[in-house]
């Protein structure tokens, strides 16, 4: 049998490509198994639901916040998370709308999104662990004709929800 003998029996099924234009994009990522992408164009969240053929910004942040990272839940496809320069957002629904997630930082919440890491439990989708702080970057030391950069953490936070993201509690050093 040659290639031009074999044919999809089902028109449906004949792959079709799209292109759609974005500018500066920051980061993507696709939630496993979904047609959803999630993108940041600009520092604003752009969501999909068809994998990129349509656009739109995300329901629920504010034009203003500049969206940093965006982070998929590995475990759970339909849940993922996003950091600004002054909140933590999460997604249950495969990045149609997002919520404000209310972390216990006192005064200085400003400090807590410089970095962002956030983990979640593989079997029970109601633990989620948030890791966040404000680090320095070092520049420009010299060490055989290379210039190196590197950073030390200045303050690290971390946080925990046994809800599903609804309430956290700051995880102290004993």
């Amino acid at each position: 049998m040659s290639s031009s003998d074999i044919r999809l029996l089902d028109p449906a099924l004949q792959p079709s490509v799209s292109v759609t234009m974005v500018e500066d994009v920051g980061y993507l990522t696709i939630l496993d198994k979904t047609s959803t992408l999630l993108l940041i164009e600009k520092s604003r969240l752009l969501y999909s639901n068809n994998c990129g053929i349509t656009l739109s910004y995300a329901n629920g942040i504010d034009s203003d916040v500049k969206v940093k990272q965006i982070k998929a839940d590995p475990f759970f496809n339909w849940r993922a998370f996003a950091s600004s320069d002054r909140a933590v957002y999460i997604t249950n629904d495969q990045g149609l709308s997002w919520q404000k997630i209310s972390l216990p930082m006192g005064k200085s919440s400003e400090e807590l999104h410089a970095s962002f890491c956030c983990k979640t439990h593989p079997f029970n989708k109601d633990h989620i662990i948030i890791d966040s702080g404000t680090y320095n970057t070092k520049c420009c030391e010299s060490h055989e004709d290379k210039i190196m950069s590197y950073f030390t953490i200045d303050k690290a936070y971390s946080f925990f929800s046994n809800d599903g993201g609804k309430s956290f509690t700051r995880i102290l050093p004993s």
